[in-house]
């Protein structure tokens, strides 16, 4: 145990100094707003000093709309007007950039520098040239500091001018774009807004317009008037972000369609998002990518082509957080190595076993803590744990700030009033697939900011807001038709909770907001249970189970009204009563017991029709349980044909008239494309994984929120590398599976997975793509217990016994941890 608590210890030692927080050091009016000591003095938060005689006054409005400058004049020696920082450890490793604009009529007087402990950074002199230019110096901040000491320095009994300071650490996805709202116009409103600059190939001209536009005070107007012309924005010093993921997100509206969609140039790479339909609505258009390694500067733009007219909304980006050092990684990897490579030679393998006996003593050891490992079961463990931080997640997350939760919320209404088709509408000529809902839920998502959260980590919830939208009427008479996307496509298999708690709040006559914590308890109260019940039943891998259960992002969902929860909890409980029929016993089946099987494997197949390829672990249950290799075989077909005839009756009953969910996807001709060239698709899943692949592991774990509260990457790491050792030295007896077992569990994981990302191929990609768009990580965990299972061993005890308190203390960390990440997020 010893060299797992080691291991375990520099694993989070080399997170723990990684952590991908946003640095807290930052600097005081740097805009020079504030002056309540009088013009003749410092700005607040500013101090005179060096190691000359001087003074300093306010001085006149600067370039980028700062409203003052400081004149800092130096009458002997050097003077500086200068800042410090504290808190500068909380920054260590990180990059920085402190820019002010600056005028001097004399070269080589006015220049920045930052006092970092021992090291000093410096800018480039300023010309001398009478105008304004904006000093850079940048470096990263080194160990050991507590303090950053920011100079802008008048030297050898000059007069300068400074002003517009900005500070810049990495990561800094919240100030990375400038006006993100469109609220400031200075240049009049028939010039760019403040940040944004308008060009491209073509000409044309751009104008404030309405209020209105969604996540911003102003729409902005750009017309076309030859070629292509583009509003954008530059972020510079790109190469400090190379190798991280981004996602350029903006509401637009156009009337003309393939005319309209977003660019992200970067170095050599150029990333454009899906085209506006055309349709005259307000769309929400994405760009991803990853910042190449040549980029020097991020440019994103909303471009309109063909001369063609666009509106244009608010803005936002999300930059990943900071990788860890090459150095941690490398640790990480040895660590991995050495000891995937002693678990493979027997005699170190064999040790290894018997140093675990040694040192992980039996229940009856006559420990004092002997009575709470007795008490400590896997179930028990998720029944408390999973109910504390279920029940935090769904009270803490603000209103609807879950992946599609609005649109899963008013799916689920129409299904507590018995609508289990969804309608479909023509309007303005394009097709909708939705429901009529009260228009009080609308006002409700407005009033509690939905759309001014997500990729905005400087925003937080207003938790009045939430207080006011509790008593406000259903008003359920009053209603509007709403396009749900791609929850309609669901079954109302995985809304049944939800609809349940929904359809008794109306009878009680609740408010909107009511019935969406309804819907969260219900969803939670129904996922304790049956993660209860699948381990319970479970003869092996309990405590794998409970691991994989447990997860930030399982228990985050389980909070929230997401389908998503029914399908996890039932692929749970389908496994663990595959491992009950194969595991539990040698006498054959009975017929509720293998009733029970199709019952689950029938369900989960309507949650997510993909997930029917679980159904093949009845290969693991011993052909004489199921009386002779025949009987199994037919039940397997009749199985899957059932999971399959309920598929295509759905589908002819509610998807088959579908638009499509993207512009430029369809899912006819992507498959008319797969099929004429399979081998193709291989380099699509390959190719796929290279860019998505570590966002599906994180988010796996943890990505919570609207995918924008991302947790740090010690957490993520160390989760996996428990998860993988608890698997591998404590999963299962030794010797109950065989390699037959396991190369099946790893067929059906990676087939599902397949089918998974094959799916979203074809309704959500744009055909012909070279990557598949829309694959979650969350899409993992149905598939987890099975891919765990394919590597578990061990030889201690089927549940894990000798080791339960730690993994429990391990999962109230993690868990722990997760719910400060949100907190941080919304409310600090």
């Amino acid at each position: 145990m010893r060299a797992i608590a080691a291991a375990a210890v520099i694993l989070l030692g080399a997170g723990c100094g990684t952590s991908a927080f946003t640095p807290r050091p930052k600097l005081r009016n740097p805009d020079l707003i504030s002056w309540t000591n009088g013009p003749s003095s410092a700005p607040d938060g500013w101090v005179l000093g060096g190691p000359g005689t001087g003074t300093v006054r306010t001085g006149p409005a600067l370039p980028g709309g700062r409203r003052f400058g400081a004149i800092v004049s130096a009458t002997s020696g050097d003077m500086a007007l200068y800042q410090d920082v504290d808190d500068a450890h909380l920054a260590i490793g990180h990059a920085f950039k402190f820019e002010a604009w600056v005028r001097a009529t004399s070269p080589g007087v006015a220049q920045l520098t930052i006092n970092a402990g021992q090291r000093l950074f410096t800018s480039g002199w300023h010309s001398g040239s009478g105008g304004w230019e904006l000093l850079t110096s940048a470096g990263t901040v080194p160990p050991g500091v507590t303090t950053l000491r920011f100079h802008a320095w008048a030297r050898n009994r000059s007069e300068v001018e400074v002003g517009g300071f900005s500070l810049w650490l990495d990561p800094a996805p919240d100030t990375a774009l400038r006006n993100l709202d469109l609220a400031a116009w200075s240049g009049g409103e028939d010039a760019p807004p403040d940040g944004w600059g308008l060009g491209g190939e073509g000409s044309g001209a751009v104008r404030r317009g309405p209020r209105g536009a969604p996540g911003a005070a102003f729409a902005a107007i750009v017309a076309g008037t030859r070629g292509d012309v583009a509003l954008y924005q530059d972020l510079g010093d790109a190469h400090l972000l190379a190798g991280r993921r981004f996602s350029f997100q903006t509401w637009v509206r156009t009337e003309t369609a393939e005319a309209v969609q977003l660019a992200v140039s970067s170095g050599s790479s150029r990333f454009f998002s899906r085209w506006h339909p055309g349709d005259g609505a307000w769309e929400l258009l994405i760009a991803n990518g990853a910042v190449p390694k040549d980029a020097r500067t991020l440019r994103v733009d909303a471009r309109a082509r063909s001369g063609s007219l666009m509106e244009v909304g608010g803005s936002a980006l999300w930059i990943e957080p900071a990788p860890h050092s090459g150095r941690q990684w490398i640790a990480l990897g040895a660590l991995v190595l050495c000891l995937a490579v002693g678990l493979l030679i027997p005699t170190t393998r064999r040790a290894a076993f018997d140093v675990l006996r040694r040192e992980l003593q039996p229940a009856s050891s006559g420990r004092p803590l002997d009575g709470g490992r007795r008490w400590l079961s896997p179930e028990r463990f998720l029944l408390v744990a999973g109910s504390l931080a279920g029940l935090a997640f769904a009270l803490l997350t603000p209103p609807l700030q879950t992946p599609d939760e609005p649109a899963h919320f008013f799916r689920a209404f129409a299904v507590s009033e018995g609508r289990v088709l969804p309608e479909i509408r023509v309007i303005d000529g394009r097709q909708f697939v939705g429901a009529r809902i009260p228009k009080s839920f609308l006002r409700m998502q407005d009033a509690v900011g939905l759309w001014e959260l997500p990729f905005h980590p400087e925003r937080k919830f207003d938790p009045d807001s939430r207080l006011a939208q509790l008593s406000k009427p259903l008003a359920a008479e009053d209603r509007e038709f709403i396009d749900f996307g791609a929850p309609s496509r669901y079954a109302p298999i995985p809304y049944l909770p939800q609809a349940l708690a929904i359809a008794a709040g109306r009878v009680a006559g609740l408010s909107p907001l009511v019935l969406l914590y309804l819907a969260r308890m219900a969803n939670l109260l129904c996922w304790v249970a049956g993660m209860w019940f699948a381990i319970r039943i479970a003869p092996v891998f309990k405590w794998g189970l409970a691991l994989l259960a447990l997860s930030p992002m399982s228990v985050f969902l389980a909070g929230s009204a997401s389908p998503d929860v029914v399908t996890n909890w039932l692929s749970f409980v389908l496994v663990a009563a595959f491992l009950n029929a194969t595991f539990g016993g040698d006498t054959p089946l009975r017929r509720v017991e293998i009733a029970r099987l199709v019952l689950l494997a029938f369900l989960l197949s309507l949650c997510k029709q993909v997930y029917f390829v679980l159904s093949l672990m009845l290969l693991l249950v011993p052909a004489r349980k199921l009386r002779g290799v025949p009987r199994r075989a037919l039940l397997l077909a009749g199985l899957v044909a059932l999971q399959l005839a309920a598929t295509v009756v759905w589908t002819d009953l509610a998807i088959k008239d579908h638009p499509a969910l993207h512009a430029g996807s369809n899912p006819a001709e992507q498959m008319a494309l797969v099929l004429g060239d399979p081998l193709r698709m291989i380099g699509v899943l390959l190719r796929t994984h290279r860019v998505y692949g570590s966002f599906y592991l994180s988010s796996f774990v943890g990505n919570l929120g609207w995918l924008d509260v991302a947790l740090p990457h010690w957490l993520i790491v160390s989760y996996l590398f428990v998860a993988l050792i608890s698997s591998i030295f404590f999963g299962i007896p030794r010797g109950i599976l065989k390699a037959s077992h396991r190369l099946l569990l790893l067929a059906i994981a990676a087939s599902a997975w397949s089918m998974v990302l094959g799916y979203h191929y074809l309704i959500w990609t744009k055909v012909g793509a070279p990557v598949i768009d829309g694959g979650m990580g969350r899409y993992l965990i149905p598939l987890s217990p099975l891919a765990f299972l394919a590597i578990a061993g061990g030889s201690v005890g089927s549940s894990g016994e000798p080791i339960k308190l730690r993994l429990a203390a391990f999962l109230s960390l993690v868990l722990g941890s997760a719910l400060f990440y949100t907190v941080q997020r919304y409310y600090a």
